[in-house]
């Protein structure tokens, strides 16, 4: 593979049809290069195959983002970097935080000190948050569990995830559900928002925890603190003091639409192998 990653090309499992993939920054041509792929369709339960090619020295960069996180995603951030993979909003930093080359869940992740250090990204994204469809998903390995804080939140706590002591919680105003949440394991949290009718209320939350339902919640939109939409935040909320994570956190995905059971599942549960390298 050329030094630029310029050269790969994703095809299907029939060697017809392109992909759209992403290579993550940071790591082309490493030892950990990590490309992310949109497949048509993944079925459970069966090996799906995608083929790589590489090698034309001529060829031009041939990722597509876009199309990659097409389905629905209002930000992607690998945290290899502040980037936003959608091209949406990249993440600001605060109180110093750093990519100190902490592994994550597939390559290097952002470390959260635990003291007034967070990303944000301060952007209307058309995400209504609890006030309508919406899904959220990350990984998480906390260094700490001592006190309430915040892993994912919008501006002043209206809506996030986040724990308190040895167990995590999804918030929507109030307290919904609670799973065990220990030092330094890795967990996949993710929450789904559905609306049943336009006014947006009575609205169900959906919690999963390493690919397995949690808990459910309803309840009935309120209005507070006066926020609608807002900033996003990863690894603290900047309104409260005392609510900074300590731990890592990788891959977090925000979604303008409400996920399925499935496919919160299916995000947990990815995995793949890579086949032997032929010449042509």
């Amino acid at each position: 593979m050329n030094s630029s990653c310029k050269d790969f090309r994703v095809l299907d499992s029939v060697m017809a049809n392109s992909l759209a993939f992403e290579i993550e920054n940071n790591t082309c041509n490493t030892a950990t290069t990590i490309v992310w792929v949109k497949l048509p369709v993944a079925k459970a339960g069966l090996n799906n195959v995608v083929y790589a090619f590489y090698g034309n020295n001529t060829a031009s960069d041939g990722q597509n983002k876009a199309g990659v996180w097409s389905n629905g995603f209002s930000l992607v951030y690998h945290l290899s970097d502040l980037s936003d993979s959608t091209g949406t909003k990249n993440l600001d930093n605060y109180g110093g935080v750093t990519d100190t080359g902490v592994r994550g869940i597939a390559t290097t992740a952002y470390y959260y000190g635990g003291v007034a250090n967070y990303s944000s990204a301060n952007v209307n994204i058309g995400l209504q948050t609890i006030h309508g469809p919406s899904a959220v998903s990350l990984w998480a390995k906390p260094a700490s569990t001592s006190g309430t804080k915040y892993l994912f939140t919008d501006w002043c706590s209206e809506w996030g995830l986040y724990h308190s002591g040895a167990n995590s919680y999804a918030r929507a105003y109030s307290t919904t559900g609670v799973d065990s949440f220990v030092s330094g394991t890795w967990y996949h949290i993710a929450v789904s928002h559905a609306h049943p009718n336009p006014g947006y209320v009575n609205t169900t939350i959906r919690t999963f925890a390493n690919g397995a339902f949690k808990y459910q919640a309803n309840w009935t939109f309120t209005t507070q603190n006066g926020y609608t939409d807002s900033q996003y935040s990863i690894g603290g909320d900047g309104c409260y003091a005392g609510t900074f994570f300590n731990g890592t956190i990788d891959e977090v995905r925000v979604s303008k639409v409400a996920r399925s059971d499935d496919w919160l599942i299916a995000e947990y549960a990815q995995t793949y192998s890579v086949g032997s390298e032929q010449v042509n």
